[in-house]
């Protein structure tokens, strides 16, 4: 999820913060917008699973933090990624920030397909997020909340790929 982090780090620096980014992608050929966020950013740091760019994983934050002061991470991304550097930041005392992007339904909280547990309370995505604190979220019920329906997801995404997607126009190769 880079491109929204892009309007997290504008608005940080119009606000007169020093700031540090770090942008992650699987494979070097999925990272995008580095151009854009270097220009908006104090430092840039750059990442992949795979170590085909920049550094691989997430091991070297751990350095990093030891090295600078942070006052706030904001985190976007796959929920066992913003996990992660929740669990990174947490030692150091950092306020971590994830932003949340369950499938919403009804955009206010009453078919509980958003909920998740943040400081042992239910909350829900499309009410009172969808930003939240990393180090007080129940990643783990998040994570077995999302795979309950990944063999739905996936026929789906089958489904899709063979129909030939989407028969607006706007999808062509």
């Amino acid at each position: 999820m880079i491109a929204p982090i892009l309007l997290q780090i504008k608005a940080m620096k119009e606000a007169g913060n020093h700031v540090t980014t770090v942008l992650g992608a699987r494979i070097k050929e999925a990272m995008i917008l580095e151009k854009e966020a270097k220009e908006m950013s104090d430092a840039l740091y750059v990442a992949t699973d795979d170590g085909s760019y920049g550094y691989k994983g997430l091991d070297f934050l751990k350095e990093l933090l030891k090295k600078e002061k942070f006052d706030r991470c904001v985190v976007m991304g796959p929920v066992v990624m913003m996990r992660d550097v929740s669990e990174i930041t947490k030692p150091y005392g950092i306020p971590t920030i994830i932003t949340l992007t369950p499938v919403m339904i009804d955009g206010m909280g009453m078919c509980g397909v958003c909920r998740v547990t943040v400081g042992g309370k239910m909350l829900f995505g499309c009410v009172d997020g969808p930003e939240f604190d990393g180090h007080l979220t129940d990643f783990e019920e998040l994570i077995q909340r999302q795979r309950q329906m990944l063999p739905e997801e996936r026929l789906s995404s089958l489904l899709w790929e063979t129909s030939g997607g989407c028969k607006c126009g706007r999808n062509k190769a």
